[in-house]
């Protein structure tokens, strides 16, 4: 059986009135006082649909979720800032994605001080307390294999983003 627009509209502002009533409640709670309006409310003094005090709390409603918005797409914005500036624009192909990844100075960075402590794990370990001690021994090979692996990855994402030709070519 169809709905008029009459029982329509009242089951909307029923709705929306029910919505409000749990705004203010909540708002109540978090506040820790209760406000003569929403006491209001509650003995179910509702005011007219249309009336002044009606539209103020429509406009509060609607002004607390454009807010919340508004922080939800800032924040948003600003990851899309960062991993923007670190992997580079979004624009152009996945090579040159690639390429402004490995550019990027953090990564520079990263890799600088991986082959630092790389280099001074290797001069460590030439000598004799490292061959003799089983633990230590292992640990030296499981940070050895771990840095391999980062290395590895690296010279991949190089040969994808500069290609073979210009990879080699490349005297650095």
């Amino acid at each position: 059986m169809p709905i008029s627009a009459a029982a329509a509209t009242n089951a909307r502002r029923q709705a929306n009135d029910r919505r409000v009533e749990r705004y203010d409640l909540f708002h109540k709670q978090r506040s820790g006082h209760c406000s003569g309006r929403s006491a209001r409310f509650r003995q179910g003094q509702r005011p007219a649909p249309r009336s002044g005090e009606y539209v103020k709390k429509q406009k509060r409603v609607s002004r607390v979720g454009e807010t919340a918005l508004k922080m939800r797409s800032s924040f948003a914005e600003s990851a899309r800032k960062s991993a923007q500036k670190i992997l580079g624009s979004s624009e152009g192909s996945y090579r040159s994605r690639a390429k402004n990844f490995m550019q990027n100075e953090t990564v520079q960075c990263v890799l600088i001080f991986m082959i630092v402590a790389n280099s001074i794990l290797m001069g460590i370990a030439t000598f004799d307390f490292v061959d003799d001690d089983p633990f230590i021994k292992d640990h030296f090979e499981l940070v050895d294999n771990i840095l391999l692996f980062f290395f590895t990855v690296e010279l991949a994402i190089n040969l994808f983003a500069y290609g073979l030709y210009d990879f080699f070519r490349d005297n650095w």
